[in-house]
């Protein structure tokens, strides 16, 4: 017969802190099954203490007839928004428990979660390995109803070699690998100190928010102001933390953060500069990874639950994880299961009509973003937008511009940032329908590309933008609908943005600093795709002695009924 006790608020802070309480705690992490670091006290502690504004902790726990501590689950309270999680915002949740004693402290557990706490539903992460759903439902009573989602999670086996041997044998990441070496000082880093990993973190944050924010609209770092503080104090127990970075210099190329138990690591935070993306240095970080953990001894890299393809890539075997909801309200069961009924209907129909999801996603987040779109926007500056969307007409220019004519530049002390990615972060515009969402996930796929940023920024507000991007062939450019055809390599600059509280003639300064940054490269002649709307003035750039440009025009009525057309202006 197990002795078990639910402990919240102050008691349970006073026990944090108790060294029985703690010795019993690392004692059963020892006989517990799975992967547990992340259930375990040390990891726990330290998050507990350093979120102690925003979650209350609460422990479960039991004591067998030899009153030795048996079971435990660490759990937490959001004081704000009152609902009940896991403690530690881990990638996996489980719990702590020998073998014979699981089923009746996981019964005890959820009595004392429906009794005392009284939640409607607990929705679980993925279970790591070693544990499973069936525990959970055997020791589910009948007021309650388990959803069990079931997934293959991607798993490196480091001691079988093919998958490294063939990635560091690949031309093409031997090619990027060597393109670092020849620019400069590469290096890979272990880090073991807590100085240094905050440090780090310092530069790896904004790589980080940046790359979150495009993909699903979420900045891990400035929307968590103890996210640093709580990853530096982990550093202290050294066998918890596997942390790594890859450097230029002293560029920052990519990092990584992810927890250890000797054998397995989980890949956790991963960033990299999106500068450098055309050269994979995410891939090749996760390369570097696998090769010093083969060589440190370790068997798994586990590249965790997800629906990021790149993962797959290093993949060469998948183990079943669980992920529950438990429901302790049947209202509440038959909701979620007509609601996973209809998603997984629809997966199937969208199948069968070869509809592209990740498309359909982005779709249904604008949609999301609509209404804070529409805060603070004129219902003059709404009109107009939606007036473009049914009625649009871009005009665009084409200039060809000879770089070598010398008179055409005049030197400024004011020189644009060139691949300044953090500038594009301290957007702040009002324009309809272009948030720093927007201008973050272009950018994500111009540096994919190779593109180069030119920034300006002033009081940390973004005041420019502006791209250099190299054509050859057939290309179709922003605004226009069919492909123009540029023939042998050029250069051109594009897709400009000027920042609303910015006087219009800061375009024409900014467009010939770009001019001038271009020319010192060592480029001879650049193409320059302009809107009409943005008001280039005519007499710079014809006092910069124009080769030639054409007019291009695009119309349709909702994006249908296009029609285009070529002017030559000039030859």
């Amino acid at each position: 017969m197990l002795q078990t006790k639910l402990i919240k608020d102050k008691e349970a802070v006073a026990l944090l802190t108790t060294p029985s309480f703690q010795n019993e705690w690392k004692k059963l992490a020892t006989q517990s099954v799975g992967f547990t670091q992340l259930q375990e006290a040390d990891f726990l502690t330290t998050w507990y203490s350093n979120y102690s504004a925003i979650f209350s902790p609460i422990f479960i726990f039991s004591h067998n007839e030899k009153d030795e501590m048996v079971g435990l689950i660490a759990l937490a309270w959001n004081k704000k928004k009152n609902y009940l999680v896991h403690a530690g915002n881990a990638e996996y949740h489980g719990w702590l428990a020998t073998e014979e004693a699981t089923i009746p402290f996981l019964k005890d557990m959820f009595r004392m979660v429906i009794d005392e706490l009284k939640v409607e539903k607990w929705s679980w992460n993925w279970m790591p390995s070693g544990l499973n759903a069936a525990s959970l439902q055997a020791a589910a009573s009948s007021e309650m109803s388990l959803l069990v989602e079931e997934e293959g999670s991607p798993i490196w086996q480091l001691d079988n070699e093919e998958k490294l041997t063939k990635l560091l044998k690949s031309k093409s990441n031997r090619s990027k690998f060597n393109r670092y070496k020849k620019r400069g000082e590469y290096r890979y880093e272990i880090i073991t100190e807590p100085d240094r990993i905050r440090e780090v973190l310092e530069i790896a944050q904004y790589q980080c928010d940046l790359r979150r924010e495009a993909m699903n609209n979420s900045r891990p770092f400035a929307e968590d102001p103890f996210k640093i503080d709580f990853c530096s104090e982990l550093m202290n127990h050294s066998n918890k933390l596997h942390v790594s970075a890859m450097w230029l210099d002293d560029q920052l190329l990519a990092f990584h953060m992810g927890v250890e138990d000797g054998e397995r690591v989980c890949f956790g935070m991963v960033s990299y500069d999106p500068s450098e993306s055309k050269q994979s240095p995410g891939t090749l970080l996760i390369i570097e990874l696998a090769k010093h953990l083969k060589e440190s001894g370790y068997k798994i890299l586990d590249m965790t639950p997800g629906t990021n393809s790149y993962k797959d890539r290093f993949a060469n075997f998948y183990e079943t994880l669980y992920r529950p909801t438990i429901h302790f309200s049947k209202k509440s069961f038959l909701k979620a299961k007509v609601k996973k009924s209809i998603a997984t209907t629809g997966k199937k129909m969208l199948a069968i009509a070869k509809v592209d999801v990740p498309t359909m996603r982005k779709w249904k987040t604008n949609l999301g973003e609509l209404p804070s779109k529409l805060k603070n926007t004129s219902p003059k500056s709404i009109f107009s937008s939606f007036g473009n969307v049914l009625l649009q007409k871009d005009v665009h220019y084409l200039y060809e511009i000879d770089l070598k004519n010398e008179e055409a530049f005049s030197t400024t002390s004011t020189i644009l940032k060139q691949q300044e990615y953090l500038d594009l972060l301290n957007y702040q515009d009002n324009k309809p329908f272009l948030t720093r969402r927007d201008l973050l996930i272009v950018a994500l796929e111009k540096f994919a590309k190779g593109d180069v940023l030119f920034s300006k920024k002033n009081n940390g507000k973004l005041q420019w933008v502006g791209w250099l991007k190299e054509v050859k062939g057939q290309m179709k450019l922003e605004g226009f609908s069919e492909e123009i055809e540029f023939g042998e390599k050029t250069h051109l600059l594009s897709d400009f943005y000027l920042s609303s509280d910015v006087e219009s003639d800061n375009f024409d300064e900014n467009i010939l600093r770009m001019l001038h940054q271009v020319k010192t490269s060592g480029k001879e002649k650049v193409l320059l795709w302009v809107k009409k709307k943005d008001k280039l003035s005519q007499k710079r750039i014809e006092s910069m002695q124009i080769k030639s440009y054409k007019k291009y025009t695009s119309s349709s009525v909702l994006y249908f009924f296009k029609n285009n057309d070529v002017s030559v202006i000039n030859d």
